[in-house]
This record gives C-alpha cells, structure tokens and sequence, in this order.
C-alpha cells in the first residue's frame, strides 16, 4: 500500500484487519492549529507529531494518562484535544 501525503500534517498509512477479518487500509493524520480570538481556526507552525503509543507521566501502573495513541484499532469519529 502507498499513500503521498500532500499536506503539511504527520500521517501514517498501515493495513489492519476488521473485525470481519477481512484486510483494510488506514490513514492516521494529526492536524494542529491556533485559536483564534472570534476568527477561524489558523494552521500552526509547528505540526505536533503523531502519538505512536499511549503515554504517562511515569509508570504506567501509578500515573496518569497524559496522551493517547493515534494508532486506534477503531475509531469512527474525530478526537479533539487543547493545549494551554
């Protein structure tokens, strides 16, 4: 499987088998963006990487969550999440 990526956002292309076993391709894109005071939504500079596994503040067992992992085996909807 190749995908171009023609935009300015990390992305990642895999095949996964569905629930059905039947083999699918998946894209994974991150896109980051400003806030804007009563305008739109503005692309930022610096593109923020994709998040390739769950991540904590320390061990995994006694900490916190601090990020997800873009890689979801199924996900029919979009995550939004802000940065301070």
């Amino acid at each position: 499987m190749s995908v171009e990526n023609h935009t300015p956002f990390p992305a990642l292309a895999f095949r996964q088998y569905n629930m059905a076993g039947d083999m699918m391709g998946v894209v994974v894109a991150r896109g980051t963006f400003k806030l804007t005071k009563d305008g739109p939504l503005r692309l930022a500079d610096e593109q923020y990487p994709l998040v390739m596994s769950d991540t904590y503040e320390g061990d995994p067992h006694e900490t916190p969550q601090v990020a997800c992992t873009d890689l979801a085996p199924f996900k029919p909807g979009t995550d939004i999440t802000w940065t301070p």
